[in-house]
């Protein structure tokens, strides 16, 4: 993706809001989507959602990948947390 810092903003800015896995799974900001097993968490499983390049979490740990027990906190995330990821941007301008 060849977009400049200012179109990742737009495009997280109009984003519509995750609500369900096919949400999560159409979500511009969302490169992939999967569910693993997980014996330390009650369902048995746990879910893994990946962001496309461009984007973080603005939580200060500029990671692109979010490890939830259930969609609904994964979902939380992608809604609140997925900014655009300076960091990209200043190692693509050196």
């Amino acid at each position: 993706m060849n977009l400049s810092q200012s179109e990742f903003q737009a495009i997280l800015d109009s984003a519509p809001k995750c609500r369900t896995i096919r949400d999560i799974e159409q979500s511009p900001l969302v490169d992939s989507l999967w569910r693993e097993d997980d014996d330390d968490t009650p369902s048995g499983y746990s879910w893994w959602c990946m962001l496309k390049e461009g984007y973080c979490l603005g939580d200060g740990t500029y990671t692109l990948g979010i490890h939830e027990n259930t969609i609904k906190e994964i979902c939380m995330m992608v809604n609140s947390w997925v900014c655009v990821d300076e960091h990209y941007f200043q190692e693509l301008s050196k």
